[in-house]
C-alpha cells in the first residue's frame, strides 16, 4: 500500500518538497518537480509549470500548500496506473500490485438511511479481510484509471469533435 498523507510523501510521484522560506506567510512549500512531478502539477491543476528550476536534478519549482497534497496524489497514483483511495481524513492510498479493492455495498430504501450490506474490502496477496478503518480510515472514495474511453492524460476527449474537456 503507498501511502501519502503529507508533502514529503509526494516525493514518489516527482514533487520534492524543499523550504517554507519561500512564502512570507508560511503557508506555502517551495518544491522542485521532476518531469514526473511536472506531469503531476500540470495535470491536476490543469496549468502549464514554465518557472524554472531551483536545483539541480529539477526541471521546474512551484510552491505548493499542505492542502493541495491530496489532489497531487490522486492524480498522480492514477496516472501511475494505481487505483487511489481517499479517506474522509485526507489519507491517499495507493494499491500495489497484487492488492484488489472492492467497495462497500449499501442497501438503499428511501426514504431510511442506507443499510451496510458488505463493508469495503481489500485483497492482498490471495486473502481478502475488511478495510482497516481504524488504522486507515473510513473511505470516502476510490479513483481508478480508466482506459476505456479516448483520453488525453486525465481529461476526456469529445468523440465528436476531438476537443479535451
Amino acid at each position: 500500500m503507498i501511502t501519502i498523507t503529507h508533502l514529503k510523501h509526494l516525493e514518489r510521484l516527482g514533487i520534492r518538497p524543499l523550504t517554507g522560506e519561500a512564502d512570507n506567510l508560511g503557508f506555502r512549500l517551495l518544491c522542485d518537480l521532476t518531469e514526473e512531478g511536472k506531469r503531476v502539477v500540470e495535470e491536476t491543476y490543469g496549468v502549464s509549470c514554465t518557472s524554472s528550476n531551483w536545483n539541480s536534478g529539477a526541471v521546474a519549482s512551484c510552491t505548493l500548500s499542505q492542502g493541495s497534497c491530496r489532489d497531487l496524489a490522486i492524480v498522480g497514483l492514477v496516472i501511475k496506473g494505481h487505483t487511489a483511495i481517499l479517506t474522509l481524513d485526507g489519507g491517499v492510498y495507493g494499491l500495489e500490485d497484487g492488492e484488489e479493492f472492492k467497495d462497500a455495498e449499501y442497501d438503499w430504501q428511501y426514504p431510511e438511511p442506507p443499510k451496510l450490506v458488505t463493508p469495503a474490502r481489500i485483497k492482498v496477496g490471495q486473502e481478502w479481510q475488511d478495510w482497516p478503518e481504524d488504522y486507515y480510515g473510513k473511505v470516502q472514495r476510490v479513483f481508478r484509471p480508466n482506459n476505456n474511453h479516448p483520453h488525453a492524460g486525465t481529461r476526456n476527449v469529445h468523440q465528436m469533435t476531438g476537443r479535451t474537456q
